[in-house]
């Protein structure tokens, strides 16, 4: 299976999933946003595909393809069968379609184009973070399920663990492919979140390519392989639409509760965002509607939803808080903030790619806050809250759920929004001064620049992988090709490391040399330990060393280091391998 033909066939797949799900639980009545829902029945499907392979970890019933059929035939079966008889009672034909439908399709055209253009030289997951969830996802495998003694990540991890077994793809691909797929769904559900605040489909297509193909955030998380993040930025604005059709409308329960349990599985840091614009929706609200006695029972619907999820989290928790509380206030940290050097390497990088576009986007934005254009202020005040959300925990507690570089990295999303209800103030201004005596404005204009947006976000696609966040290249293929080939399954490589986090990792393809050839690696786990290279290589069963191409390590080996017999086995341009001949 090739990247294309995943991107589309998983759309595809967990669009009927969602869909099936979407119909069944909405039966008798007419849903009022059916043409924009469609946008996001994938992530929907997706959400209940996580909380199945979690289910089966709870119970820890072996996860192989077998049970994640049966398991998810069970579970969609009814829903498939009430769609199927659905799409037969009321077939769709091509005079059906609207403008919107067509506008579906192109819109995964081009950021499925987009997307595999971001990884067209790339071969495993990037940076040391794509590594690691590989490596999870190898040992889940073969532990045979998820187990649900700790919680961070886990729902990301089952999405994958189900990609892997039904779409029969490699533990690497799987990751990366993925991804690039989560990436996708970004795209869709951003959509429908900007349709759902009243913006014309037109204006939300073009905010959709703004949002994840232009603007250097949410896309560059695949740089950095933060999938978890990006799947949990694409789960938050359905968990938002949904949340409000049942606090509002009494509609969608079953789906917001799906879509929040899965965000809550997949990354802490999306459900703070989550909670955040809620709390910016309600302040916003006018204060004759919270005072009209409908504030209180929308109140109990909206806490109804955390009972099912709370009786599962809480424990967990209150765990993990007074684990990390303890951690923080023995390395003395209590109540400073964690604006460590990673913020400003992402406001860098920002300056750096989006800074005129922002630049003319905030100026919009000012204008259509002097106009006083109501809509704007909750969305304005979205990014504030999550940010005092987050300088609160710190306050009280010594550390967030999220970091500030996750709410910078965020940040795209309100900006998105806004310039795109300013342009739509702005339009809708015009037409009132102008009228609409020049359609071909409409009809030419508008899809020329939609065009020329959707080309400059394929090209700003084309080098958003750098070197210096990729660990491993061709040569390292060529490298892993000759280890299986002429190596034991007992050797063992030293490999090179750098301080990462809190902790020494990989800092070159040696890295991957377990995950693709079986092969052992060792490497020091703290900075000083290794001093003699003979010593070391005697205690830990060392047979090679392998020379990577190097991403600023901390600890760097060099030849000179070597002080036993070696011989060159294997070089490139930037690989190198040596077998050391220890006597």
């Amino acid at each position: 299976m090739n990247p294309l033909l995943f991107l589309l066939t998983a759309t595809i797949v967990f669009g009927l999933l969602g869909a099936a799900i979407h119909y069944s639980l909405s039966w008798g009545r007419q849903a009022q946003n059916d043409r924009v829902d469609l946008f996001y029945v994938p992530i929907l499907g997706l959400a209940c595909i996580i909380l199945i392979v979690t289910g089966l970890g709870v119970f820890k019933i072996q996860t192989d393809s077998a049970s994640l059929l049966i398991s998810t035939g069970g579970v969609f079966l009814g829903p498939l069968i009430f769609l199927l008889h659905k799409i037969r009672k009321h077939p769709l034909h091509l005079t059906d379609l609207k403008k919107e439908h067509y506008l579906m399709g192109i819109l995964l055209l081009v950021i499925s184009i987009a997307k595999l253009i971001e990884i067209r030289a790339i071969l495993v997951p990037n940076w040391v973070d794509g590594l690691v969830h590989v490596t999870i996802l190898q040992k889940l495998v073969q532990k045979g399920f998820i187990p649900i003694e700790r919680i961070y990540h886990t729902g990301f991890h089952a999405a994958a663990i189900f990609i892997h077994f039904i779409f029969g793809i490699s533990l690497s691909n799987t990751i990366l492919w993925f991804g690039q797929w989560v990436a996708l769904l970004t795209g869709l559900s951003f959509y429908a979140f900007l349709r759902r605040n009243r913006v014309h489909f037109l204006l939300a297509f073009l905010g959709a390519i703004l949002y994840c193909m232009v603007f250097l955030f949410p896309s560059y998380l695949i740089a950095w392989g933060r999938y978890p993040f990006l799947l949990g930025l694409a789960l938050v604005f359905p968990s938002i639409n949904t949340t409000l059709d049942w606090v509002k409308n009494k509609h969608h329960y079953f789906e917001a509760l799906i879509l929040l349990c899965a965000l809550a599985l997949v990354h802490y840091g999306a459900l703070l965002i989550w909670f955040s614009y809620l709390v910016s929706y309600f302040l916003s609200t006018k204060r004759r509607k919270m005072e009209s006695g409908h504030s209180s029972a929308r109140l109990v619907r909206f806490v109804s939803l955390f009972l099912l999820p709370l009786a599962f989290l809480l424990p967990k928790g209150l765990n993990f808080i007074s684990q990390k509380s303890l951690q923080v206030m023995l390395a003395g940290k209590l109540g400073n903030p964690d604006f460590g050097g990673d913020i400003w390497i992402a406001v860098s990088l920002i300056q750096k790619h989006d800074l005129l576009f922002l630049a003319i986007t905030f100026s919009i934005i000012l204008s259509a806050l002097l106009l006083k254009w109501k809509p704007t202020v909750r969305f304005a005040a979205w990014p504030i809250v999550l940010f005092s959300l987050i300088w609160a925990q710190y306050a009280t507690i010594g550390f967030s759920i999220t970091s500030y570089i996750n709410a910078l990295i965020f940040l795209s999303g309100p900006v998105v929004i806004l310039c795109m209800l300013a342009l739509q103030y702005i339009f809708v201004q015009a037409s009132k001064i102008y009228g609409a005596s020049k359609p071909y404005a409409r009809q030419v204009f508008i899809p020329m620049v939609l065009a020329g947006i959707s080309v400059i976000g394929i090209f700003s696609s084309w080098n958003l992988i750098t070197p210096g966040t990729t660990l491993f290249t061709f040569e390292d293929s060529m490298a892993m090709k000759w280890i299986q080939s002429h190596t034991s399954q007992d050797a063992t490589f030293f490999i090179q490391s750098f301080i990462w986090g809190d902790e020494l990792m990989p800092s070159d393809g040696g890295g991957w040399i377990p995950v693709l050839t079986g092969r052992n690696v060792i490497y020091p786990t703290t900075v000083g330990e290794f001093q003699d290279m003979a010593e070391y290589s005697i205690g830990h069963n060392v047979n090679y060393v392998y020379f990577g191409r190097e991403s600023d390590p901390d600890f760097k080996l060099r030849l000179e280091d070597i002080n036993t017999p070696y011989q060159v086995v294997f070089q490139t341009k930037n690989i190198m391998i040596l077998k050391l001949n220890i006597p």
